[in-house]
């Protein structure tokens, strides 16, 4: 071996340098010694996960799918052959709409009719009306009106004091027997209606005494027209 401070070569068993007189350490071979073990801590590798096997079709979930589109096939039946029905049902021809001759037709004959209509004028030129009703019924009649209306001589609509109402509403509450007529000791003023030539009336309604009444649209029209004469009513 060599010495660790003047470094000549010594015996190996020398314990001091007998160059340098230095005390010679014994040298470890570091070759021979056991270094203390290193556990190993051993390396998991991942192991590759097992192939799955593909999952089994449920048969629950298959027999549900067909009831649900055995479901939808019914609606969309179901609703097909209502519309069918709807549209035969709808191909039923609509009754034919009555026509004003059929409904005519189908009116009764009025029980009155206009047996008497004149219109005069009073002292100061007023415009008088007498009518006489014959009651065609086999009822006492104790009420009726009529409807009045007039036109100058050419033609033109003549308004209650030139600006009023075009008729005038005129009613009697004398009685008339069965298959009477009334008298002609009552008449009417038509105010308002002196520029009027042409006079036109229509029975609009007959009350009996036993509370019943008739109308004008139950029946044909009942109508008279007249012209005004010079005469001067007393």
């Amino acid at each position: 071996m060599f010495c660790t401070k003047c470094g000549k070569e010594i015996q190996d068993d020398a314990k001091f340098c007998p160059y340098c007189g230095a005390t010679v350490e014994p040298v470890v071979d570091l070759s021979q010694q056991h270094s203390p073990e290193r556990r190993q801590t051993p390396v998991t590798r991942p192991t590759a996960p097992a192939p799955s096997a593909p999952p089994k079709k449920s048969k629950k979930g298959f027999w549900g799918a067909l009831v649900v589109i055995l479901a939808i096939l019914g609606l969309l039946y179901t609703i097909g052959t209502g519309n069918q029905q709807g549209k035969k049902m709808n191909t039923t021809p609509a009754p034919a709409a009555t026509t004003q001759k059929q409904q005519a037709a189908q009116k009764k004959p009025a029980p009155g009719s206009i047996e008497f209509f004149e219109v005069d004028k009073d002292a100061i030129g007023q415009p008088v009306a007498f009518i006489q009703l014959e009651n065609n019924s086999d009822k006492t009649v104790d009420g009726f009106k009529v409807i009045l209306s007039a036109k100058d001589n050419f033609g033109a609509e003549v308004k209650q004091f030139g600006y009023g109402d075009p008729v005038m509403k005129l009613m009697s509450q004398r009685t008339v027997g069965p298959h009477e007529v009334s008298t002609t000791d009552h008449y009417w003023h038509l105010f308002g209606f002196e520029n009027g030539t042409k006079f036109h009336i229509k029975l609009h309604e007959i009350h009996y005494t036993d509370g019943t009444s008739w109308k004008a649209e139950e029946s044909e029209p009942v109508e008279a027209d007249t012209t005004k004469t010079d005469k001067v009513v007393q």
